[in-house]
């Protein structure tokens, strides 16, 4: 955890949101729920309340590779329970009107400072998948399972499970284990991120969900919605398809391509062993090169459960229809108050959220 990244000058106009913090840690921990450590903050204009207590928080969150942290600088008030020791894991919430989110962590580290408050440095399961190395192989694996091993291994919970087979695939030390995970996760066309509860999970760029309604001048305080013409196409080549050969006529492998502006480029896919599989992949990246021509970025002065993976639905903008989060920094303090600056990518079905790892195939 690198600290300081609470004292830069605020980049935004202050919204002037008054979240609610909520902070406990697990029941191994001597401070339980500190005692009411965590009041709430505002209105951000100086008054009482804001000595005590939380005084400001950043929390970010993203897709593997990304790694997950939070930064909370409190003061303990008087007679409040001891600090817990590192390593003890806890739950952050952040509540504006009636939405919020939880980040479950861990606390990595803690830095007292001469006024007497004190900054807490927090991860999740990410920050140990970074740090993870392993060199071990799988041999006709799922790449979810592959997954699940390797994250067994970190010690990290996740959900994921299933896809093609994989005929080998050798993790190395080279990169980290997070690193090899958000490998696998595009390999079946998936985006691997930690839920709220801190479970690894994977989830499809072309899912829909539940849409948060996000209208022009409700909360929004800036907007960059980009509009490029789209470049790029790929042909995706699976295994041979001596099963289908006399289907297609045609003893060769499968291929499918996704884009339609050139230049192409060939991606082999040897785990990738139907038509139906290598038409889907090949569908997924093309989705990844419509979403690098229409990136978006929103700054918010509420909708803290904008988080990376919803669906955010825009209306009264240059380019309304959904959006998905692919990012998320949530800041409050009481200069700025709260808001929460996200990147998008268009979420309807020309669009997809698989090229911020099309460099990693």
């Amino acid at each position: 955890m690198v600290f300081g990244l609470l004292d830069r000058d605020a980049e935004t106009t202050p919204g002037l949101t008054a979240p609610r913090i909520s902070l406990s840690f697990g029941s191994s921990g001597p401070g339980g729920d500190l005692g009411g450590l965590a009041p709430d903050i505002g209105p951000f204009d100086g008054g009482a309340g804001l000595e005590t207590g939380v005084l400001a928080l950043e929390l970010a969150r993203g897709f593997a590779p990304f790694v997950d942290w939070a930064e909370l600088h409190l003061r303990p008030p008087p007679g409040a329970d001891p600090l817990p020791p590192l390593g003890e894991t806890g739950s952050l919430g952040v509540t504006v009107g009636n939405r919020s989110v939880t980040f479950a962590f861990t606390l990595d580290s803690r830095e007292h400072r001469s006024d007497g408050s004190v900054r807490l440095g927090l991860g999740n399961g990410a920050r140990r998948l970074a740090q993870a190395r392993v060199s071990t192989s799988f041999a006709e694996t799922p790449p979810g399972d592959v997954i699940a091993s390797l994250c067994s291994e970190a010690g990290v919970d996740t959900t994921a499970s299933g896809g093609p087979n994989l005929p080998r695939y050798f993790a190395d030390d080279g990169v980290s284990v997070l690193d090899h995970v958000a490998r696998l996760a595009a390999s079946m066309g998936r985006l691997a991120r930690f839920d709220d509860e801190g479970r690894l999970e994977l989830i499809d760029d072309a899912s829909a969900g539940e849409e948060i309604p996000v209208a022009a001048g409700d909360a929004i305080l800036s907007a960059r919605l980009t509009e490029r013409a789209a470049t790029g196409a790929v042909r995706i080549t699976g295994a041979g398809a001596t099963e289908w050969a006399w289907l297609r006529k045609d003893a060769g492998p499968n291929q499918a391509e996704g884009g339609s502006a050139p230049p192409l480029r060939d991606i082999s896919a040897p785990w990738l062993r139907s038509p139906d599989a290598v038409e889907g992949f090949a569908r997924a990246r093309g989705r990844a090169l419509a979403r690098d021509a229409a990136p978006g970025e929103l700054l918010l002065a509420a909708y803290p459960d904008a988080q990376p993976g919803a669906i955010l639905a825009l209306s009264g903008t240059a380019q309304d229809g959904p959006w998905r989060v692919m990012s998320s920094t949530l800041r409050t303090d009481p200069e700025t108050g709260f808001s929460n600056r996200v990147t998008l990518a268009r979420a309807d079905a020309d669009a997809g959220a698989l090229g911020l790892l099309g460099g990693l195939l």
